[in-house]
């Protein structure tokens, strides 16, 4: 019989794995970590258990969720997150715990930890197979050694052999592109991507057509993920023009004809990795200032700080949230 789960919380990577990995033991349903949007899907769903997958939460969402479970003591509530996070959330807030996944890396060690609790078998401790490489350092000490290192790198730098801008207008002066641009209005054709940049665009006699709100300033999303390009997206879209692209070779045909004032982009994509994409991108006339952010879930030092050789303006880790968001935007934008 499986296990009907209710899932909430920012941590997309573990929470996909409930839906995506054919796991027989459960039958999950996801929802927003909103009081009423939670009792409403424990009402009409009536799960054994709210699963609450956590990744760099607000006080206020985990009161939510607090506040909603209290309300149903016939579920039981399950913490899947770090020792730290969820310590967070025991001393912001007084619901019943029932049980703690509190080193599961992984879907499958959340799957396999929250399965054996519904099922009465004594959960062994759950590895961490996602612990930084390069010493015995914290992923919080790498994350703020790699900030110190960006803050050090200063303004964009050219790629080595990037070509010179052909004009002097600059990303924040040019034109955003419309608002509903999105990956599929991008590039309407599938094209053999250029290698290593395609070449710049014959130079344009007038500005790109303006969104409705000029005001705006513009950023384009590049990630494989869709789920992710839709979150990142609705976090954004109240105070920005937004654009996605579903990888590096539409996100060249986008930036051959508008111009963007940020651009955040995936670290693991299928066909051209993050860091290719980035030195592409600087190489295209006029993206040598354009500030570039790098998204990823990956926790390799060595890997991340290849990266950060590259000078970009910043570093989110995945899951993304809003706050960690919206700060590095404004950092960028200040």
């Amino acid at each position: 019989m499986a296990y009907k789960i209710l899932l909430t919380g920012l941590n997309l990577r573990i929470m996909r794995g409930f839906f995506e990995d054919g796991n027989s033991d459960f039958d999950p349903v996801g929802c927003q970590s909103i009081e009423e949007d939670i009792e409403k899907h424990i009402n009409h769903f009536a799960p054994e258990a709210l699963v609450y997958c956590m990744s760099d939460e607000a006080t206020d969402i985990m009161k939510n969720v607090s506040e909603a479970i209290k309300r149903q003591p016939q579920v039981k509530l399950v913490l899947v997150g770090s020792g730290n996070e969820i310590g967070m959330f025991e001393s912001a807030c007084d619901a019943k715990i029932a049980f703690k996944a509190d080193n599961a890396s992984t879907s499958a060690q959340a799957q396999k930890a929250v399965s054996d609790f519904l099922s009465g078998k004594e959960t062994v401790s759950v590895s961490e197979e996602e612990t930084p490489s390069g010493g015995s350092s914290s992923w919080d000490d790498i994350l703020a050694q790699i900030d110190d290192e960006i803050e050090d790198g200063g303004k964009p730098a050219p790629a080595e052999s990037a070509a010179p801008a052909e004009s002097n207008a600059s990303a924040e002066s040019a034109a955003p592109a419309e608002s509903n641009a999105s990956a599929e209005s991008v590039a309407p054709v599938e094209e053999k991507a250029p290698t290593p940049a395609p070449a710049p665009a014959p130079a344009q006699t007038q500005a790109p057509t303006q969104a409705a709100d000029s005001n705006k300033r513009h950023i384009l999303i590049i990630d494989d993920d869709p789920l992710m390009l839709k979150i990142i997206k609705d976090y954004l879209h109240d105070d920005y023009e937004i654009a996605t692209a579903k990888g590096g070779k539409l996100a060249y045909k986008f930036l051959e004809k508008k111009r963007t004032d940020l651009i955040l982009l995936d670290y693991e994509m299928p066909e051209e990795k993050g860091p290719e994409v980035f030195v592409n991108i600087r190489k295209m006339p006029g993206m040598q200032s354009v500030p570039i952010v790098f998204m990823t879930g990956v926790k390799d030092k060595e890997r991340v700080m290849e990266v950060v050789k590259l000078k970009p303006q910043g570093y989110i880790p995945k899951p993304v949230s809003y706050d960690s968001l919206m700060s590095m935007v404004n950092k960028v934008f200040k």
